[in-house]
């Protein structure tokens, strides 16, 4: 049992790294402005941005080290 979980969570976790590493690479080629999508203070077009800005990062470096720190907490 106790494998299956890690084996899961393994799984989940390369899903998410995989997509966070997609959405930057969107980002950088192409002329998208991910983040228009963030949260935007008083005003309720920005409620959205509440579940779509754990997945925007302004940089390589910010997605690296959020993603280093991700990764270890979800271990533990």
């Amino acid at each position: 049992m106790d494998r299956l979980w890690l084996k899961r969570r393994i799984y989940i976790l390369s899903g998410l790294t995989i997509l966070l590493f997609l959405l930057q690479i969107i980002g950088s080629l192409f002329p998208v402005h991910l983040l228009q999508y963030g949260i935007i203070p008083r005003s309720s077009e920005g409620l959205f941005g509440i579940f779509i800005s754990p997945f925007i990062h302004g940089s390589w470096s910010h997605l690296f080290s959020n993603l280093l720190l991700f990764l270890y907490l979800a271990f533990y």
